[in-house]
């Protein structure tokens, strides 16, 4: 390459980089500012603690549910992952975030060393790891929240990562990791089931049929074997919360246009378009144009799907916003050299126009730290109610922040959201019995003290506010602190029992 292409290749990186290096920065700073926060970021993350707390107490993740634990859907591997984590370093949400930031940076360098494998450039290797933190904002603020996202993001782009390897080393050893990573991207979110058909065909254009079927094989008698032991490990329980309530979860209404005009187009459309260039490239080259497009088509339905789904939020976009890294990257890396390369000055002047938009793309992605970190307030209400709750003499039932009552050396009572999944599920009989378990020890007094979001909060298992014999008062705290910062709702209500009737004397209704 002459000089004078080398100059128009490494100017069309500048900006690129230069933008997704703030953007790397911005996230970092973001993620650091509240990695060790003890409280939650988003309201599901007590849940995850109290999975991982059951796994160092030696109790299986499935079990008959009570009203002091409902397992959640979700498979094992990120709880148990976390609970050696929690072991090392502490128990509480900073170790489950650590696996998660910790995954996450490890998904950086795996999109690096895809991108490297195909361009054989450090500038493209190096602008796809800065802009990883340009997609922190559009995956909803979630590399470092303890839940299951971003490992189970690290196991698919490692899948991938090693996939890529083999198509451009023929090194055997990287479809074993393909095999390895994939059957636990599995036991991490069973939503990994969907893309086994895509992979297949990668592995069919890539190697051979023979080869395929070789690592079908492995990932299957994995499957089944570590599938065969969580089974009786759980007395039957571990197939009827992963797969058989998991398929009770219901789709939304109407086609998800916010995932097709909103997830896609509002987000980085110019590293979708720039991901799209790249496949269209290799059109020539069979096998690679249906490899990348199977993946592409593969990664695509899990987050239509998963959006689709009741609940979706963008974090499930994660895997998919890794794949338009290692194809965009490497699609404006073609186009950059193809302009270099040609004479002329329209194409100089189109990839003039590609990196001015390209970097304003990446500056949209550039996180704002505003309300994204806790303040001090925030810490200061939590600490309060964690010690206000540590002097209620006899139990307490904080029924979506049960780590709070945890934190203050109480036990955990079953966590709602993971109720309400058994409640929508296929069980009426378990769910009826849990609905009527509750209803008792609630209305009895089991429970000193409640810790309510809404005062509609026990509705669900039959029990209205003023059927309640507490007393209700608001929990000492601004409204506008100790809210989770991502999603959720905040504790508001604390009921005190006195065994006669609902004495309301809140202010917040």
């Amino acid at each position: 390459m002459r000089a004078s292409q080398q100059w128009w290749v490494r100017g069309a990186f500048l900006f690129p980089a230069l933008a997704a290096g703030i953007a790397f920065i911005a996230c970092h700073f973001i993620i650091f500012g509240r990695l060790f926060y003890p409280y939650e970021l988003e309201w599901i993350e007590g849940g995850s603690l109290q999975v991982v707390v059951r796994i160092l107490d030696g109790f299986p993740v499935y079990s008959l549910p009570t009203p002091e634990y409902v397992a959640p859907l979700y498979m094992p591997f990120y709880f148990y992952v976390s609970a050696l984590s929690a072991k090392l370093f502490g128990v509480g949400l900073p170790a489950l975030r650590l696996v998660s930031y910790l995954a996450s940076i490890m998904t950086c360098a795996l999109i690096s060393r895809s991108v490297w494998y195909i361009t054989q450039s450090r500038l493209a290797a190096v602008l796809s790891f800065l802009c990883w933190g340009a997609m922190f904002k559009f995956s909803g603020s979630w590399y470092d929240v303890a839940r299951v996202d971003s490992l189970w993001t690290f196991l698919l782009v490692a899948t991938v990562t090693s996939l890529v390897a083999y198509r451009y080393t023929s090194t055997a050893k990287y479809l074993l990791f393909a095999a390895i990573s994939y059957a636990l991207a599995i036991f991490t979110k069973q939503t990994s089931l969907t893309l086994a058909p895509f992979f297949l065909v990668v592995l069919i254009a890539w190697s051979n049929v023979a080869i395929a079927v070789r690592h079908v094989a492995l990932v299957v008698a994995t499957g089944l074997l570590f599938g065969g032991l969580l089974q009786w490990h759980s007395g039957g329980l571990f197939y009827f919360f992963t797969m058989q309530m998991a398929t009770e979860h219901h789709f939304n209404s109407g086609l998800p246009f916010n995932f097709l005009s909103g997830d896609l187009l509002s987000a980085m459309p110019m590293l979708l378009f720039m991901a799209i260039y790249f496949w269209s490239r290799h059109f020539s080259q069979k096998q690679d144009f249906l490899a990348w497009g199977s993946l592409f088509a593969g990664f695509f339905l899990v987050s239509l799907l998963s959006r689709w789904y009741s609940g979706g939020y963008v974090n499930v976009l994660m895997p998919f916003h890794a794949l338009w890294l290692i194809m965009g990257v490497s699609g404006f890396f073609i186009f950059a050299m193809r302009a270099a390369n040609s004479t002329g000055v329209l194409p100089k002047v189109l990839l003039s126009i590609v990196v001015v938009l390209f970097s304003l793309n990446i500056l949209w992605g550039v996180p704002d730290p505003a309300g994204q970190m806790p303040t001090t307030a925030d810490r200061d209400c939590g600490d309060k109610l964690v010690e206000k709750l540590s002097h209620v003499d006899g139990e307490v039932c904080v029924s979506r922040h049960g780590y709070l009552a945890y934190l203050a050396g109480k036990s955990f009572c079953a966590h709602e959201a993971f109720a309400v999944d058994l409640f929508n599920g296929s069980d009426k009989i378990l769910a009826a019995k849990l609905i009527a378990d509750i209803h008792d020890k609630v209305l009895g007094g089991d429970y000193k003290v409640l810790v309510l979001d809404t005062g509609a909060q026990f509705t669900g298992y039959g029990v209205g506010l003023d059927q309640l014999r507490y007393t209700a008062t608001d929990i000492d705290c601004p409204l506008n602190v100790f809210r989770p910062l991502l999603i959720g709702p905040k504790p508001l209500h604390w009921l005190q029992y006195n065994g006669e009737k609902m004495n309301d004397l809140r202010v917040i209704r």
